[in-house]
């Protein structure tokens, strides 16, 4: 059973309590990627807009997942 969700919102923080934390970019912004027991999240912004994508998928979707949310935006 793969579940993924999506949360927009205005920015906020993360909570990386317990979590494997890496940072890397998207399209120039950076994103912040955190893996705990068998979830991924990707916490990223567009400058207007936080997103937060999460899943019990490996980092490679998660992290194609946010490319797809961004090109929208581009």
């Amino acid at each position: 059973l793969i579940m993924i969700s999506h949360l927009q919102m205005v920015k906020r923080g993360l909570d990386a309590e317990d979590s494997d934390i890496h940072e890397t970019t998207i399209f120039g912004h950076k994103a912040i990627i955190s893996h705990k027991d068998d979830m991924h999240q990707i916490f990223f912004d567009d400058g207007t807009y936080t997103y937060d994508l999460s899943g019990n998928c490996d980092y490679k979707t998660i992290k194609k997942m946010a490319i797809s949310v961004m090109k929208q935006f581009k």
